[in-house]
């Protein structure tokens, strides 16, 4: 639970000789956090599920003392609990909900423990992938799970014979779909069109040899694999 300041190098010319010095120049700030994973549940491990509305709350009064443009919730807000799940969803959207700028969500494979509609609605989007742009840098959040066990129908099918012929795969490994895909390229021609840098979004690398020649041919393959 954190928060980035993203900053541009400008030249600012000294006297004399031909010099000149560099100075990073802030833009913006926005806060981050990740793998929440609240369940009102004894701990395992080191996941001490409990503490987590009380570190949330310490997270949310420390963004709310910075100037931040936005606050991108990473995915996997809840660990999934059963029954439990939408009222433990309920309690982090309530917290999240005190933030003062505006917030933005990725869906992980935790968080299907909710349908997906349901989550849609919770976090009032229309879709489980999206872009926005802010101050002159793109971001773009996808869905990794778009073709998955979660799935359904052909997508569904699709993920369960990969595994069957992948066997050292996990059940919450994802790709992205064809008509992400589509939508992805799309939106890196925009943002090249714009010369607007790329920051993406997304739980973890999603499967498919599609998505690396995407990003490769717009120069960011990098960007998924730090």
């Amino acid at each position: 639970m954190s928060f980035v300041t993203v900053k541009r190098y400008a030249c600012r010319p000294t006297f004399g000789p031909v010099k000149h010095e560099f100075m990073p120049q802030p833009l913006f700030s926005f806060g981050i956090v990740t793998d929440i994973q609240y369940a009102d549940r004894e701990q395992i491990g080191r996941l001490r599920f409990r503490e987590v509305p009380e570190k949330l709350r310490a997270a949310v009064a420390s963004w709310n003392q910075q100037s931040l443009a936005f606050v991108i919730q990473l995915g996997d807000i809840v660990h999934g609990n059963g029954e439990n799940t939408p009222n433990e969803l309920n309690t982090i959207v309530s917290l999240l909900a005190e933030t003062h700028a505006p917030q933005f969500h990725v869906i992980g494979n935790h968080c299907l423990s909710v349908p997906l509609e349901r989550l849609l609605r919770w976090f009032r989007m229309d879709l489980p992938y999206y872009a926005f742009s802010h101050n002159g840098f793109k971001f773009i959040t996808l869905y990794g799970m778009d073709v998955s066990v979660e799935s359904e129908g052909e997508a569904k099918q699709t993920a369960q014979a990969f595994l069957v012929a992948n066997p050292t795969m996990r059940e919450w490994c994802g790709a992205l779909g064809e008509a992400q895909l589509s939508w992805l390229e799309a939106q890196l021609r925009l943002a090249e069109m714009r010369s607007e840098p790329v920051i993406f979004s997304v739980t973890f690398l999603p499967i498919g040899t599609r998505l690396m020649k995407h990003t490769a041919s717009f120069g960011i393959t990098s960007a998924f694999k730090s």
